[in-house]
């Protein structure tokens, strides 16, 4: 177990360095014809045989982590063709508002009941609703894992 807690900072990190990684191989924030293959990318790594929910459904632990950090890859590069970045400035992340009663006795940790929100929202075209809880799903599981080791 790592005790670390998933930081503003953190996500910053992730979505610039996937900004990054899609530049470097000519996926320009702007190419609007990327939205929907990211979008197929996305239900991909959460819905795949192997990927997350049937790696969380099975409790293969290093499926989860893989596909953690694969939809960290489509999901917030979804979200950026969508003109929705995490901003550094904005109070819900900067003061905690997002993770706040997350270690609530009554909160949800399911992995298996967020990755079915995240496909309701991708599902939806839902970009704010899919980064929320794509956010606390990273936050639950940075509990049991190095989401930035496996990241990088």
């Amino acid at each position: 177990m790592t005790n670390k807690t998933l930081t503003l900072e953190d996500l910053l990190y992730f979505q610039k360095t996937v900004i990054e990684w899609n530049e470097i191989f000519g996926n320009s924030v702007t190419d609007k014809s990327l939205i929907e293959v990211y979008k197929s990318l996305t239900l991909e790594e959460l819905l795949g045989k192997s990927e997350l929910l049937d790696s969380a459904k099975s409790g293969n632990k290093e499926g989860v982590v893989d596909g953690l950090v694969d939809t960290i890859y489509t999901g917030f590069f979804w979200g950026v063709l969508n003109k929705f970045t995490i901003d550094a400035e904005d109070n819900w992340f900067r003061d905690g508002s997002w993770c706040k009663g997350i270690n609530d006795t009554t909160f949800n940790t399911s992995i298996e009941y967020w990755v079915e929100s995240l496909v309701e929202s991708v599902n939806r075209d839902d970009v704010f609703g899919f980064q929320t809880n794509f956010t606390i799903l990273l936050y639950i599981c940075y509990l049991d894992y190095d989401l930035v080791g496996a990241f990088n």
